[in-house]
């Protein structure tokens, strides 16, 4: 655990239901670093601990967990019914549908609908920061953007990379990734990187 000075005196805040004390001089925090969520993708649940696999209407107003899980021909989550929108890795040794080896890729649904990865805070954190990319995947341009819930942090048509950096991140506060705006042929690779101070 990291200790980092302060100036001015010791002092007592309410956040959420938590009494917090500073004392003078001292204030703790400790470096973290989000599971990566392709190599922690699994089927044995959703949510998959911070990391959640799910879809959005094209208003981002609701989040809808996906409640389908397939193992073939690509560890897949998906809507029972359908197809799309969904959320799989290429576990194989070659590229299919635009995606790499590897790599971790989100499909919109029929309306367009968002594929989304969303990350939970577990903790409190000052800051996080996350960076990453949507990667040119299939033949479709697909919008990708990254949402704190009703603010769109990040936006971008095609293939392009952010480097945010978050303030004041709560217990139960969420970050969306997500691809939207294509169906057909809508495969997106992406890349995340989450890590921050998580306070005391």
């Amino acid at each position: 655990m990291s200790l980092r000075p302060t100036s001015g005196r010791g002092l007592l805040q309410l956040r959420g239901r938590d009494l917090l004390l500073s004392l003078p001089g001292r204030e703790t925090s400790t470096p973290y670093a989000a599971a990566d969520p392709t190599a922690s993708f699994s089927g044995d649940s959703n949510p998959n601990g911070e990391w959640s696999y799910g879809y959005m209407d094209t208003a981002f107003a609701n989040f809808t967990l996906f409640d389908h899980y397939i193992a073939s021909p690509f560890p897949t989550w998906r809507r029972t019914a359908y197809n799309e929108p969904n959320i799989y890795v290429n576990n194989t040794t070659s590229t299919a549908y635009g995606v790499p080896p590897g790599m971790m890729a989100l499909h919109p649904g029929p309306s367009t609908e968002p594929s989304c990865l969303r990350w939970t805070s577990l903790r409190r954190f000052t800051e996080i920061h996350l960076s990453g990319a949507f990667l040119t995947g299939d033949t479709a341009t697909v919008t990708g953007g990254v949402r704190r819930g009703s603010t769109a942090l990040f936006t971008v048509s095609g293939p392009g990379s952010f480097d945010l950096r978050i303030p004041n991140i709560e217990i139960g506060d969420t970050i969306d990734i997500v691809a939207y705006g294509a169906y057909n042929y809508g495969s997106t690779p992406i890349s995340v990187n989450l890590s921050g101070q998580a306070a005391a």
